[in-house]
């Protein structure tokens, strides 16, 4: 009798919770993210508690923009020793540190031209081209009429070492002392094996830009001294004058190159000096040339910002020729990256954020809670974790579901 009238005192007092719990859900009409909630929580109040269900009422009685109850998949961050890398185009350069620059000794005229393109192979000894001088042709006859007036051999020694200096070769010099006459211009000889290119500094050189579509980068980018070559016009022609000082020509004998590589900034904490890389030339796709980033140069232009990789490469069998196009993969590696499926993450304007599992609410059923995280790059269907988790969380699969459109997601 006592166990009966103890159960008929008990049981009005749940269906009364019921009842309250029930009208209490149905008032709250603006609570956020009430459609997600509300036939989880009635079932949980309506469900007969056994001896090993447990609930944690400090979670489930949380708004819902803070804490949800859902029976999704769950994942757990994964740790991976991973070796990545990207793909990236550029160009061959000319290597200036085996430039053999070759100045004008005096003002003058050219008068003759005999390397009529840039790049064009030289041997040592041979005329790149003839310069008529007066200053030089002064000196000329100073020289014969000493000769002729049998002057002092200091004297005569003297003009000889200026017109030496001057660029004349002794057989020339010679030649004017049998014949007795003056030579109407000088000849600039190579003094170096190589190939002969002139600079042609008050021309725009061949903007970057044009290189990356060539290769279908599609990026605006400039280089600074390490442009592409214009090679297609010159102030050096038959006719142009000179100045004493100016730069004329350069020898380089290309035996090694630069390898030019644009690469996006997106990658500046990844690339770094020593990095490998694999490069393989549009003129020889067959074979692949191994390398090590030696410089990288951060460059800005147009508000963009990108780097520029230098590789020193080999040439010795003169394939990679200048302003050639190439193809490069940069390899790094990352120890130990912390991975999650992208679908598990929900962008949120400046925030991103996880579902973080906290409980498990009744068999099947799970409470999960936001948690803010900061992440590196993505890798196909995975993103790497810089920080908020750890490899013993268990995080909800795809963060996208666990949300309805008017909520407004708040963490503590």
């Amino acid at each position: 009798m006592n166990m009966k009238l103890r159960r008929n005192k008990i049981a009005p007092f749940f269906l009364l919770t019921e009842l309250l719990f029930f009208i209490g859900c149905n008032n709250q009409s603006g609570h956020s993210g009430h459609e997600n909630m509300n036939h989880d929580m009635y079932n949980m109040a309506n469900h007969k508690m056994k001896k090993n269900d447990t609930i944690d009422l400090s979670a489930i009685s949380l708004p819902t923009n803070y804490s949800v109850i859902s029976s999704q998949k769950t994942v757990k961050p994964t740790w991976s020793d991973n070796s990545t890398g990207i793909s990236a185009n550029g160009y061959i350069a000319v290597d200036e540190r085996r430039d053999n620059t070759i100045s004008a000794r005096f003002n003058g005229r050219i008068e003759k031209l005999f390397v009529k393109y840039n790049f064009q192979y030289v041997k040592k000894g041979e005329k790149i081209m003839e310069i008529y001088s007066a200053e030089f042709n002064t000196i000329q006859e100073e020289f014969l009429f000493l000769l002729k007036s049998k002057s002092e051999d200091e004297l005569v020694k003297k003009v000889k070492e200026k017109l030496l200096l001057m660029g004349i070769s002794d057989s020339q010099l010679k030649e004017i002392e049998t014949s007795g006459k003056t030579l109407y211009s000088v000849s600039v000889l190579s003094p170096y094996d190589g190939y002969v290119y002139f600079t042609n500094t008050s021309s725009i050189p061949m903007p970057v830009q044009q290189v990356t579509q060539m290769s279908g980068m599609g990026m605006s980018s400039s280089l600074s001294s390490n442009q592409p070559m214009n090679i297609s016009t010159s102030q050096i022609r038959e006719g142009g004058y000179v100045s004493k000082g100016k730069t004329l020509f350069k020898v380089n004998d290309l035996k090694e190159v630069f390898g030019i590589i644009l690469i996006d900034d997106s990658h500046s904490s990844e690339i770094k000096v020593g990095t490998e890389v694999e490069i393989t030339s549009e003129l020889d796709k067959d074979n692949t040339i191994k390398g090590k980033i030696n410089l990288i140069e951060p460059v800005l232009q147009n508000v963009q910002k990108f780097l520029s990789a230098r590789v020193y490469l080999k040439n010795e069998p003169g394939l990679l020729k200048i302003n050639s196009l190439l193809t490069a993969k940069i390899k790094f590696v990352k120890t130990k990256q912390l991975f999650i499926p992208n679908s598990s993450i929900l962008f949120l304007g400046g925030r991103i954020i996880v579902w973080l599992k906290t409980g498990e609410a009744q068999k099947g059923k799970y409470l999960f809670q936001v948690r803010d995280i900061s992440i590196g790059s993505s890798q196909g269907n995975v993103t790497e974790i810089l920080s908020g988790l750890t490899d013993k969380d268990e995080i909800a699969l795809d963060a996208g579901y666990m949300i309805d459109r008017e909520s407004l997601i708040k963490s503590k």
